[in-house]
């Protein structure tokens, strides 16, 4: 076992939020502009539908879920986050081989320079 994230942990997190926030299938596919079809094949994910960036966001607002953490369980960068240099594709390579704690730690490095 790799420990990484199988496609199967995408359908459960967004069934438990939706679960969570007593939203029934039609209703959250209304919120998220889609067909409760969609929905299902989302959450069981039998057949996973196309899961774009657009699609993480809506199901993020609808559910209170981080982006973060949607686009991390499909192991998928949005658009916007793509290294578009030799540098951060290094910087990515970097932090890829860092622990958990280490990251967090860089993380609060950062967000506290952001506030300076």
């Amino acid at each position: 076992m790799t420990g990484l994230p199988m496609p199967s942990d995408l359908g459960r997190r967004i069934r438990e939020a939706r679960a969570d926030r007593g939203l029934s299938i039609r209703q959250f596919a209304k919120l998220i502009e889609k067909s409760p079809t969609f929905v299902v094949l989302l959450e069981t994910e039998s057949v996973p539908p196309s899961t774009t960036d657009a699609l993480l966001r809506a199901v993020s607002t609808a559910l209170g879920i981080s982006e973060d953490e949607l686009f991390g369980l499909v192991r998928k960068v949005p658009e916007e986050a793509l290294p578009t240099s030799a540098r951060e594709v290094a910087l990515f390579r970097r932090v890829q081989k860092m622990t958990d704690a280490e990251k967090e730690g860089l993380l609060r490095d950062l967000a506290r320079k952001q506030k300076e």
